[in-house]
């Protein structure tokens, strides 16, 4: 089975890094930001500060997460970095991020299920406007792809989630690592 990655925006606090502090560090040409094709950032990644906030929206949520998402990256503390970089290493790049004193990394995945031919285009289907991307109302893979790989983003979205299979699931939750939502509802955001 596939599942979109979620916040868990009720129980954690949001991971957030300055767009200046980005800037400041690697130039005023750093393009990261929500809906961004996938870019190789390593070689000119100058490690950022980040910090945790309490959501106005969700005042109760002070736990601070292993795993978590910041626009379309994962962000990872030590314990989830060490749990699953082997494993993700083929699937994008770590990003190291100075997080409060700690080392965390952002996962910045590459693999798109789309190069596959993993994207069910026969059954999936935009919300467009005026040749506008607004969402999807229905998103569908080829299991067969999709099974096979362990965490994934597709350009039939325009790279706005992050998708993963059983096998990340199982090793997320084999590992005690939270902070996320697994949802079986792929089109949702968040």
């Amino acid at each position: 089975m596939t599942y979109r990655i979620g916040t868990n925006n009720e129980d954690y606090m949001a991971f957030h890094i300055e767009p200046k502090e980005l800037r400041a560090r690697m130039g005023d040409d750093i393009k990261i930001h929500m809906g961004a094709e996938p870019d190789r950032y390593l070689p000119n990644w100058v490690k950022p500060d980040a910090a945790f906030y309490i959501s106005d929206d969700y005042p109760s949520a002070i736990k601070i997460p292993d795993i978590t998402i910041w626009g379309e990256f994962l962000a990872l503390n030590d314990k989830a970095y060490q749990a699953l970089a082997t494993k993700l290493s083929d699937y994008g790049e770590f990003l190291p991020v100075n997080c409060e004193g700690n080392d965390y990394y952002i996962f910045n995945i590459l693999k798109i299920i789309d190069d596959m031919g993993g994207v069910d285009e026969s059954q999936s289907i935009k919300k467009e406007e005026s040749g506008i991307f607004l969402g999807l109302e229905k998103l569908v893979f080829n299991e067969s792809v999709a099974a096979d790989l362990l965490i994934f983003r597709t350009a039939f979205d325009d790279h706005q989630r992050i998708f993963c299979s059983d096998h990340f699931l199982q090793l997320a939750e084999k590992s005690g690592l939270n902070g996320v939502t697994y949802k079986s509802d792929l089109e949702g955001l968040f």
